[in-house]
């Protein structure tokens, strides 16, 4: 008899102690949805409201607006109205300018700072900020320039290799055209020294004269010139050009790992009045570089000459 009480106590001591955890598993149950409804609730009404964590003035009218997320925009701080969407940056404005760079999705567009409107959409793969009046642009590594109102400057597309290349600095800028080829324009996209020729009334075509000529080529081929070997023989007009010819006559060589060369240790050195700009070796250079022109690259059908020499 004994035995038998002993397991119909031990059965009901199973029982209350199912009962017990039970209750106690529903309990958590209940703390952890609830504790889970809160936490969706917040983040929901986080999304919903975008709580605001940081408003950056970034212009007369403009705000940049950073969320609790993380997201950024840019909003006109007299209307309230969304300029721009999730923003990646943007770049402050130069002193006493209102247009600067924003990012957006990886590409570079521009805003005005001052209105509160876009000046273009975000679709150049770079963007600098304005000089002189134009704005560098890249799209498919190809540079080109946009003007204040975001048309582009000129139609002319061109290639950069330095950053030092392709910006404008007194209204001049360096760059380089399909070929790799550099050079020098001007704020209408003209090749400075072609269209000054153009503009004293010269009749100009370009030619390309390829990689500079190696400085034992050079010597070789000029020195042959003033010696009447060579196809045209260089003359000088005294009276116009006593400077070239004392810079010519000075031009001195110096010895470097690739041989002799000309020296041009002087080009970078103050001016002085037993040293002057104009009897440096620049002016020898644009000699040079003239003659060969003129010797290796002949262009018959031009007019340029009535001789066998070059004046």
């Amino acid at each position: 008899m004994k035995p038998l009480v002993n397991k119909i106590t031990s059965a009901a001591r199973r029982v209350k102690s199912t009962k017990t955890w039970r209750w106690a598993w529903r309990a958590w149950v209940s703390v952890a949805s609830l504790l889970l409804l809160f936490t969706i609730s917040a983040w929901t009404y986080i999304v919903l409201t975008d709580n605001r964590v940081e408003d950056r003035e970034v212009g007369e009218n403009v705000i940049e607006h950073r969320s609790i997320l993380g997201k950024r925009s840019l909003q006109n701080k007299v209307t309230g109205e969304v300029i721009i969407k999730n923003l990646d940056w943007i770049v402050t404005a130069p002193h006493g300018d209102s247009i600067t760079v924003y990012c957006q999705g990886g590409k570079r567009g521009y805003i005005n700072l001052r209105s509160g409107k876009l000046i273009t959409k975000a679709m150049f793969d770079k963007a600098w900020v304005f000089e002189d009046y134009l704005a560098p642009v890249e799209i498919n590594s190809y540079r080109m320039f946009i003007e204040r109102d975001g048309a582009f400057a000129f139609p002319k597309m061109f290639l950069t290799r330095y950053e030092s290349e392709g910006h404008f600095i007194d209204c001049k800028c360096i760059v380089r055209d399909e070929d790799g080829r550099c050079g020098v324009i001007d704020t209408t996209g003209q090749w400075v020294i072609t269209h000054e020729f153009n503009r004293r009334g010269w009749q100009v075509e370009p030619v390309y004269i390829g990689a500079p000529m190696p400085h034992h080529e050079k010597y070789l081929l000029i020195n042959q010139a003033f010696q009447g070997h060579q196809r045209l023989m260089p003359f000088f007009n005294r009276q116009n050009n006593d400077d070239l010819i004392l810079a010519i006559q000075a031009a001195g060589i110096s010895n470097g790992r690739n041989g002799f060369r000309k020296n041009k240790a002087g080009e970078k050195l103050a001016e002085s009045e037993e040293d002057l700009l104009q009897h440096r070796t620049d002016g020898t250079d644009a000699f040079d570089t003239l003659y060969i022109g003129c010797e290796k690259f002949p262009q018959h059908h031009l007019p340029l000459f009535t001789s066998n020499g070059i004046y």
